[in-house]
């Protein structure tokens, strides 16, 4: 497994019946829980994620489900040219500034949320046409 910096805001054990534990946490994006599993002398039965970003599991409702790039009005965005869409879609990266996470569309909705570094956006997560 990669070495990758992260950051645990928060650990709470919320039960103890040896040999089991159920802790509760808060982490940085990219943590591995698995690896604090590990580390701890264990390993996970089960993970339930219950937030991510701004969306919390409590927050949910069927009714109201947004399109994909309403649901990232957090993240900068990107319009791509139908060349650019092209590229994104076979994993290739465009121009682009700014550094971290960035929603990429075209005006059929979101194509895919890209990293920006460098002057370089590569696409992470490539949705697959509307």
């Amino acid at each position: 497994m990669p070495k990758r910096r992260s950051t645990i805001h928060a650990l709470q054990v919320r039960r103890y019946e040896p040999p089991l534990a159920e802790l509760d946490l808060h982490v940085s994006s990219g943590t591995y829980v698995r690896a604090i599993a590990d580390a701890l002398g264990g390993h996970c039965r089960t993970i339930r994620r219950t937030a991510v970003g701004p969306f919390r599991v409590e927050d949910t409702d069927e009714e109201r489900v947004l399109a994909p790039l309403a649901a990232l009005v957090h993240l900068p965005e990107r319009r791509l040219s139908d060349e650019e869409v092209a590229l994104v879609r076979t994993g290739r990266g465009v121009e682009g500034g700014g550094e971290g996470a960035v929603a990429l569309w075209d005006e059929t909705g979101l194509v895919a949320v890209g990293q920006a570094g460098g002057g370089v956006i590569r696409p992470e997560t490539v949705f697959p046409p509307a």
